[in-house]
C-alpha cells in the first residue's frame, strides 16, 4: 500500500503593495483625515449618506433635503438656535467637539 505524496505548499508569500497602491491608500487616508472620520456616498436609491457623526448609522437625506440644511446652516439660523438652547443641548461624549 503506497500513500499519496502529500502536496507541499509555501506559505503565502506577501508582495509589498506597488507604488500605485501605496498612492490609492495614501488618498483614501487623506480624504477620511479631511472630513475628520466623516464620508460621503451616494446609496442606491440616489440619496447622500453621511457616515461618521454616528457610531453605528449613517445621517441619510435627499439632495433636496440636504440643500434645505445647507441652507438653514448658511443662513445662521442653527448656530443661533445652538447658541439660544445651549443650556438644554446635550454636548456629546467626544472632548474634541
Amino acid at each position: 500500500m503506497t500513500t499519496p505524496n502529500a502536496v507541499v505548499t509555501s506559505p503565502a508569500v506577501k508582495t509589498e503593495p506597488t507604488y500605485e497602491e501605496l498612492k490609492a491608500r495614501l488618498a483614501i487616508l487623506e480624504r477620511k483625515a479631511k472630513f475628520h472620520g466623516s464620508m460621503l456616498k451616494v446609496t442606491a436609491k440616489g440619496a447622500v449618506s453621511l457616515y461618521g457623526q454616528s457610531a453605528r448609522f449613517p445621517l441619510t437625506r435627499t439632495k433636496k433635503q440636504w440643500n434645505k440644511i445647507i441652507a438653514i446652516v448658511k443662513s445662521g439660523e442653527l448656530e443661533k438656535f445652538l447658541v439660544d438652547n445651549d443650556a438644554e443641548l446635550f454636548q456629546g461624549q467626544e472632548a474634541s467637539e
